[in-house]
């Protein structure tokens, strides 16, 4: 066989050979033993994020206002789901109540229900005299968090803070922060993250 190979890749071969040989001869390192090994502990598999979920109460304003309705997703609040419905209903409550004690700015509303709202879809428009208002419970803590969005970038959020619960399930907190942020940006006009 090697007469029919062109002479041009004999010296070609025999270089090949050199090479196989001298990485046969190298010493071989002494294999790792097994119980050296450390054992590698199973990863627990990231759970994604819960999907948002949006409340069906709304608050209507009934004052003139840079903005007619006040919507609510959750994003995170811990709520059992069986009292979900009613922790809704209740933060709602709470923030019209809230923004009309306020003297010096006093902000009329009312509450509805309106199940289109639970919707993610009836939540694209974006803006449109709206605001939305996020919500979450941080992990392993008694407070409440919040951010208010003008529309659906991030330079639309113009309040993201997080505030100490007065009780377990007591959501005037919250909302009074809420309501506060509500009417700085009013007075002052701004509805951006920066103004």
């Amino acid at each position: 066989m090697l007469e029919v190979m062109p002479r041009k890749l004999l010296p070609r071969l025999g270089a090949l050979a050199l090479v196989v040989a001298s990485v046969s001869c190298r010493e071989v390192a002494e294999p790792v033993p097994v119980a050296a090994v450390a054992p590698v502990e199973a990863v627990a598999p990231v759970e994604a994020a819960p999907a948002p979920l949006y409340s069906p109460f709304v608050v209507q304003m009934t004052s003139e206002l840079p903005f007619d309705v006040i919507s609510f997703k959750d994003v995170g609040m811990s709520v059992d789901p069986s009292a979900r419905h009613l922790v809704y209903e209740e933060v709602a409550e709470s923030l019209s109540i809230a923004l009309a004690a306020d003297s010096d700015l006093p902000m009329s509303s009312a509450v509805h229900y309106s199940s289109h709202m639970t919707d993610a879809a009836a939540h694209l428009a974006c803006g449109a005299e709206h605001i939305y208002v996020d919500m979450w419970t941080p992990a392993g803590s008694e407070r409440w968090g919040y951010s208010l969005w003008s529309g659906c970038s991030e330079e639309e959020r113009f309040a993201h803070r997080e505030v100490e619960r007065e009780g377990h399930a007591d959501i005037d907190a919250l909302t009074r922060d809420i309501a506060v942020a509500l009417r700085r940006a009013v007075s002052t006009g701004c509805f951006q993250r920066r103004c």
